[in-house]
């Protein structure tokens, strides 16, 4: 695992100037689209339900898990075409350079920005309409801000790690082949754990269902424990993008 400061900046550099352009508008997008949502939610969900409040919580878990995925499993375009990856391969820089170039793109950079942004709209907006606050927007406001927010980035983190992975096995259309191969996984496991039951009473189209329930809550009971999921999937892709390079 080779790092050169110097050639690492050099790699930085060269990624903004190709990209900088693209990330401004995107910024500058995201802002516009997440002001106009919170204006329509504060005009359409009741104050006591959060009002715009709602809508930045779900923007901001869209953003992440939408916006993220995307941004991650497409490695900024650079291996999504024999030309491009032939291109880049050539760069002068350890595969351990450029892999930790992606992951601080599309994990520390990315997570920052749009935590940033919709930080500044939580709390802006509470600054301006918490007059109108009742005991359950405050309720509601204080589970946004201690809990909702971290779940969605340890969320986030997680998922990263597993499109991050993909994204250096498959060149073109990462983001679908490996979101149809985890969510093929996360059923067929729901099969084997409803096999498991088979003979208890309940048909095996109920089994199945309360399995997958039951995958679903311990995933969200258990996030800060599956964490431990994130750290190996990033090294899985340290190995599978050095096999390009070979």
């Amino acid at each position: 695992m080779e790092f050169n400061l110097k050639r690492f900046t050099q790699l930085l550099k060269r990624d903004f100037l190709l990209h900088r352009k693209k990330t401004l508008m995107a910024i500058i997008l995201i802002i516009l689209a997440l002001f106009i949502f919170t204006i329509i939610g504060h005009n359409l969900i009741n104050i006591n339900a959060g009002g715009g409040l709602q809508v930045i919580l779900l923007s901001f878990f869209g953003l992440l898990i939408f916006g993220g995925g995307f941004l991650t499993s497409s490695n900024l375009g650079d291996l999504n075409s024999a030309a491009k990856r032939t291109n880049y391969l050539s760069i002068p820089a350890s595969s351990f350079e450029k892999v930790f170039s992606k992951w601080l793109y599309t994990l520390v950079i990315f997570l920052a920005i749009v935590s940033l942004i919709n930080y500044g709209f939580f709390y802006g907006y509470i600054a301006l309409v918490s007059e109108h606050f009742t005991e359950e927007s405050y309720k509601l406001v204080e589970h946004i801000k201690t809990r909702m927010f971290f779940f969605f980035i340890m969320l986030y983190i997680i998922g990263h790690s597993i499109a991050f992975f993909f994204s250096f096995i498959f060149n073109s259309f990462a983001a679908i082949k490996g979101g149809l191969i985890s969510v093929c996984i996360f059923l067929v496991m729901g099969v084997f754990l409803a096999l498991f039951q088979l003979g208890s009473g309940p048909s095996f189209d109920v089994l199945w269902g309360d399995a997958i329930w039951k995958m679903m809550v311990f995933f969200q009971e258990n996030i800060y424990k599956l964490l431990i999921l994130a750290p190996v999937f990033w090294i899985l892709s340290y190995f599978a993008f050095s096999r390009k390079t070979v």
